[in-house]
């Protein structure tokens, strides 16, 4: 007690405060508590930074199925754009082959869409074979990656880091091989039948061409001008007709048959009225006579004609007047009995008309012209009717620049070979448009398929990466903090932290921005191509940059092909082909593809474990619910064994690039191997620095126990 008693004196100072050695004390046990916990913080900061790293390596491994992404959306690319050009080539041949002048060029795009198909097959094999090995040694890349960052981060004496990652799940699906069936029966379709679309539209062009020039021909006799003679000129001239009764057509286009067929009715209707005498002479008398018969005729003949026209059609009969005598014997005027015939000094005279001052004599009736043509009679002295004088009043309006019938001749004439030319041009154009039609109908299901015939992966890693970082360095607590206030007897022990990624698709331009960079060096020109094989490379380049636009770039591409080549035609076959092809791409429901970035976010490990496979993931989920508190080694060192031979599998075939397929189009012209470069980080990774990595982890086994973390 009295021991006690003098300790407490030593302390304090009677009633005013502590002793000097009282404070004394007092501060060294406050500086030692001050720097115990500052030693404490520093301990904890330096076992929690092994949490950090282990994130930074989970974030990190899981990017690298970011980029398998992004590299297999690169082969999707190019698979389907070979594809779609292939097949939009075929498409463009076929209607190019549809009207001679670019059935050359048709034939060359087929070639060509040949080339393509080859090279989707080629380069869709192996970039199948390249994307199954890539995916197969993503464990190995993500281990690569995992190195990195702990060797970046083992920056300083105190922490020694190393990183093991598994992929959710440990394997990916196999990639299944592309079939086009159905483009190469579109392919060999069209070549067994190209020839004879060629045939039947050279036919048709060849018809068209001719019913083009005789309607062209018809309508210059008919309308060709206002003031030279023709149809139109004569009508108004001879007739007086006008308004709708004598229509002008400014351009062959609004021009038709029927138009100058109306015209000709219209004509010999007023001519027929309006006939009279020039002047007050007996020839003059007589000619009026004959041409008001002529007129009279015509009207009763143009009551037989017509003219049938439409879209696809044409009919016509446009009667035609005799142009001379021989002619005139052919018809009614020859032998219709409607001349007076008088008998004078025993001789039957035959007069041109009733009204003949020269009639004289008795009456025996009426005859023909070919009466007088067979029998004995004198001719009049004053109307010098015979059979050749109506032979010259048709002739004078016939055979003379001058007459209406002249250009109404041709007119008809025209009509005959038009009507010829027509019922050679339809079936023609029937039997292309139904090989076409045949045609297009096998390049609208290639169509289909290429928009469904798309590499889908499903790499290691897809549902995300779990990494376990450890720091295996041992330190004395001096070491990570040096104090004379604390105690330097314990060390800080290896320290272990377990972080878990997944992909989260984000905006982002990077997978866009490489396909559309693609083909830098050879747009525009820069592959050297000409004709054919550039408008081939178009397609192809058109389809490829506008990847992400699927549906879109597909119409815009094909119409951009179409309407740089000139495809009006007389038969109308091209532009025809045109529309149907056009509507075929709008019809081809391609969808747009995900090119949207996917970026390695942080989540829980129990999410991402809850889609892993193998016994590991088994493994660790117990592990993980067991807190750390079992002491049985082999549990875990069972699940870390299985990790190591998922990362060491299939690499022994592991260079500085994988080559994922390569592309030779247009006879070489466009040579582009498609090839991936690892990075540094795998170059330099050996399986080695794996087996120490699995190593160094493996050591910590016995160290997890859920006991003190000081030795």
């Amino acid at each position: 007690m009295e021991a006690m008693m003098k300790l407490i004196d030593d302390f304090v100072a009677g009633e005013d405060g502590f002793s000097t050695v009282g404070v004394a004390i007092a501060l060294l046990v406050t500086l030692s508590l001050i720097f115990s916990a500052a030693q404490v913080y520093e301990i904890d900061s330096a076992s929690a930074n092994v949490q950090d790293v282990a994130d930074a390596t989970a974030l990190a491994s899981e990017n690298m199925v970011g980029e398998f992404y992004i590299v297999a959306s690169v082969c999707d690319a190019v698979v389907l754009s070979l594809s779609l050009s292939s097949v939009a080539c075929l498409g463009v041949g076929v209607a190019c082959t549809c009207i001679p002048p670019t059935a050359a060029m048709g034939e060359k795009l087929i070639s060509f869409s040949s080339d393509l198909a080859k090279a989707r097959d080629m380069f869709g094999a192996k970039a199948n074979e390249g994307l199954n090995k890539l995916q197969s040694v993503l464990p190995y890349l993500s281990m690569a990656k995992a190195a990195q960052i702990a060797a970046s981060n083992s920056a300083n004496d105190h922490t020694s880091y190393a990183s093991i990652v598994v992929l959710s799940p440990l394997k990916g699906s196999d990639l299944n091989a592309l079939s086009f069936s159905a483009a190469d029966d579109a392919a060999d379709a069209v070549d067994d039948n190209l020839e004879d679309l060629e045939d039947a539209a050279e036919k048709a062009d060849d018809a068209a061409l001719a019913a083009k020039e005789w309607k062209e021909k018809a309508y210059e006799a008919d309308s060709g001008s206002r003031n030279d003679y023709c149809m139109y000129q004569r009508a108004k001239t001879l007739a007086g007709l006008s308004g709708s009764k004598n229509p002008y057509f400014s351009s062959v286009e609004t021009w038709s048959f029927t138009a100058a067929f109306k015209r000709a009715k219209a004509y010999y209707k007023k001519r027929l009225s309006a006939e009279s005498p020039e002047d007050s002479s007996v020839m003059e008398k007589a000619r009026s006579s004959l041409r008001k018969r002529v007129f009279k005729f015509a009207v009763k003949q143009m009551k037989k004609g017509y003219v049938n026209e439409s879209e696809n059609s044409f009919s016509a009969y446009f009667p035609l007047l005799p142009k001379n005598t021989s002619e005139m014997r052919d018809t009614e005027l020859y032998t219709q009995s409607v001349y007076p015939i008088y008998v004078k000094d025993g001789k039957r005279v035959m007069h041109a008309w009733t009204g003949c001052p020269g009639i004289e004599g008795a009456s025996a009736g009426k005859g023909s012209i070919s009466q007088m043509d067979s029998g004995d009679y004198a001719t009049c002295e004053r109307c010098e009717f015979k059979p050749s004088s109506m032979g010259k009043v048709l002739a004078a309006s016939t055979n003379i620049e001058n007459g209406f019938e002249y250009y109404y001749r041709i007119v008809a004439e025209a009509a005959e070979e038009y009507e010829d030319a027509i019922a050679q041009l339809q079936p023609a154009k029937e039997e292309a448009s139904n090989i076409a039609s045949f045609l297009f109908g096998k390049i609208k299901d290639a169509l289909a398929e290429a928009a469904k015939a798309r590499i889908a992966v499903a790499p290691p890693g897809r549902m995300g990466s779990l990494v376990i970082t450890t720091d295996v360095s041992r330190h004395s607590a001096s070491d990570v903090f040096p104090s004379s206030f604390v105690s330097n007897s314990g060390s800080l022990g290896p320290r272990v932290a377990l972080s878990s990624a997944c992909l989260l698709r984000e905006d982002s331009a990077e997978g866009e921005t490489v396909i559309s960079t693609f083909l830098d060096g050879f747009a525009h020109g820069g592959a050297g191509l000409t004709g054919a094989a550039d408008r081939a490379f178009d397609l192809w380049s058109g389809i490829l940059t506008g990847y992400s636009q699927g549906q879109l770039a597909l119409v815009r591409t094909v119409k951009e092909a179409l309407d740089s080549i000139p495809f009006a035609s007389e038969s109308g076959l091209g532009d025809w082909a045109a529309g149907k092809l056009t509507g075929l791409i709008d019809d081809a429901g391609l969808e747009p593809p995900e090119l949207r970035a996917a970026k390695a976010v942080l989540v829980n490990s129990g999410d991402v474990l809850a889609y892993a496979d193998g016994s590991f993931a088994a493994r660790l989920i117990s592990l993980k619910k067991m807190a750390a508190s079992s002491k049985d080694g082999s549990l875990f060192s069972g699940a870390l064994s299985q990790a190591e031979q998922a990362a060491l599998s299939s690499v022994s075939w592991l260079g500085e690039e994988i080559e994922l397929g390569s592309i030779s189009i247009f006879d070489g012209a466009i040579e582009l191997p498609v090839v991936l470069t690892l990075p540094p980080c795998v170059q330099g990774f050996t399986n080695g620095a794996i087996s120490s990595f699995f190593s160094s982890v493996a050591s910590l086994v016995s160290n997890i126990t859920g006991e003190r973390r000081w030795e």
